[in-house]
């Protein structure tokens, strides 16, 4: 089940498959792959062909209308969206090469079997089919685990550290990645100056470091959360940073079935949680 509220731009939210929210946009993907943005569109992070002040309403993205896309994902001003074949389009700021495009111009391009794909601030991670993770954008807090900090990297680059690790998923944050091996194990590289990384330290790391293993922890829909608790986004009634992975104890036992991050607040979505607001 999905809650919202405000205008439904003629479209029933039921149908909805993928709802991300950027620095200062939203972005929805239906089931029928249409996807609509609205927000600000300074960097022309909405897609819609010209840059403008903004959108108040959702605007469907005409340009990918023909791609049957699965995937979006945002970041701070640049989008993203995955077709079935693997083929990604980014559109929006890229003046630190956060579309990949190997130049600093914010056009639409793409390049193929890309599986997963996720958003940082200013910079992008990748999955390929074979299980590879390519990064590419603002490398300044080490986020694209070069093993090196850089200024920047306007094309994929290959993240050769974790070539031999079977990987099933990523996510990106604010200048922080990561990396979920098949055996449950995480990586993270990156920003960690509020424990980020989850490595029990306030250490940057420029390389994948292994930060945990779900196998440590009840696979049974638990939470765990680190980090920043500087608005209380940790949900452990405590403004307090978290440097290990701290289980969330009002949501113990609540079967989550999925989180999502942003800036200064976190959500979760599981059946008990529904049950209760209703």
């Amino acid at each position: 089940s999905m809650f919202s509220w405000g205008e439904n731009c003629h479209r029933e939210l039921e149908y909805i498959t993928f709802f991300l929210m950027g620095q200062y946009l939203e972005i929805f993907l239906f089931t029928d792959g249409q996807v609509y943005t609205w927000g600000q569109d300074s960097r022309g992070q909405l897609g819609l062909g010209r840059e403008r002040p903004s959108a108040n309403s959702p605007q469907h993205v005409k340009s990918l209308s023909a791609a049957p896309l699965v995937q979006i994902a945002a970041g701070g001003e640049q989008s993203f969206a995955l077709s079935v074949s693997g083929a990604v389009f980014g559109w929006g700021r890229n003046d630190r090469g956060q579309l990949g495009l190997g130049d600093a111009t914010g056009a639409v391009q793409y390049f193929t079997v890309v599986t997963k794909i996720s958003c940082g601030r200013q910079h992008s991670v990748a999955l390929t089919r074979d299980g590879q993770v390519y990064t590419w954008g603002q490398d300044s807090r080490g986020q694209l685990g070069l093993g090196r900090e850089r200024p920047s990297a306007n094309s994929p680059q290959h993240v050769k550290s974790l070539s031999a690790a079977p990987l099933v998923q990523i996510a990106a944050g604010g200048e922080q990645s990561f990396a979920l091996s098949v055996s449950g194990a995480v990586f993270g590289w990156g920003r960690n100056d509020r424990g980020q990384l989850g490595l029990g330290d306030a250490t940057g790391q420029s390389k994948a470091t292994l930060s945990c293993s779900i196998a440590e922890h009840e696979k049974d829909g638990d939470v765990f959360t680190f980090g920043s608790s500087q608005y209380g986004q940790l949900g452990h009634d405590s403004l307090s940073d978290e440097l290990h992975p701290r289980l969330v104890a009002d949501h113990w036992k609540s079967k989550v079935a999925k989180i999502a991050c942003g800036c200064s607040a976190c959500f979760c979505f599981c059946a008990q949680c529904i049950t209760n607001i209703v």
